[in-house]
């Protein structure tokens, strides 16, 4: 399906496709290292290393998915340069962290109960774009604020991945536009919004009481894997 991703507001390269480290499935279920081998999927591991209803719901049946690469970001994951700048308010900073994803692999839509529909090996895959000014102190601190820039790109992922497995369309071509209009609601529209009102309210990570307050946020989103808002802002 011709429909590659790109970075949700910022006009930057595209991401470099990896090994994927975590995996989670529309309905919850949460695996890990899934290589493009769909009988590997009865051999994953869950975390809670039980056959709960969701574990067993994922042998029975395919969904769409949502996978990061890397989960947590490492300052040697970001490409230093002399200057960094916040493309949403044009301000120098330390650090810019943004996303790119991609819909994988590339496959035609499949037809279903004479519908169309997005075929369900298919995953979004979320790889950060990362730069950081040279010279910037490597802090803790720097580093945490940046990193919930890339987990709003997973978070809303995920919640694409759910609306992906439900939409159907009479036509090939009216399932794409319901697919490009959901990807530019979702990856561009409400990106953005969380992302502004993140950076205002935390003075990009400068404000350490907000900062707690969107962190705390977070962590409450991730996790929840039915998660479809994050501090009252819909993903």
């Amino acid at each position: 399906m011709p429909l590659a991703g790109a970075p949700y507001t910022r006009p930057l390269p595209e991401g470099i496709p990896g090994v994927i480290s975590e995996l989670y499935s529309s309905d919850g279920c949460v695996l890990k290292h899934i290589l493009n081998r769909p009988e590997s999927v009865k051999k994953t591991q869950h975390f809670d290393n039980s056959r709960s209803a969701c574990s067993d719901r994922m042998v029975r049946r395919m969904t769409i998915t949502a996978f990061r690469n890397p989960a947590v970001l490492a300052f040697s994951d970001y490409t230093v340069q002399g200057v960094v700048t916040d493309p949403n308010d044009g301000s120098a900073q330390d650090a810019f962290t943004s996303f790119n994803f991609e819909l994988l692999p590339n496959l035609p839509p499949e037809h279903h109960n004479g519908r169309f529909r997005m075929p369900r090996t298919m995953s979004i895959s979320i790889t950060p774009i990362a730069l950081l000014r040279s010279g910037a102190p490597q802090t803790a601190g720097l580093l945490a604020h940046e990193q919930l820039h890339y987990d709003v790109g997973f978070v809303i992922a995920r919640q694409l991945a759910r609306e992906f497995n439900i939409i159907d369309a009479a036509t090939d071509a009216a399932l794409r536009t319901t697919i490009n209009q959901l990807i530019q609601l979702h990856f561009h529209t409400r990106a953005r919004l969380i992302q502004t009102r993140y950076d205002r309210e935390s003075n990009h990570g400068l404000n350490a009481h907000f900062q707690r307050v969107w962190s705390q946020n977070m962590r409450g989103c991730l996790a929840n894997p039915h998660a479809s808002q994050i501090g009252g802002w819909m993903l």
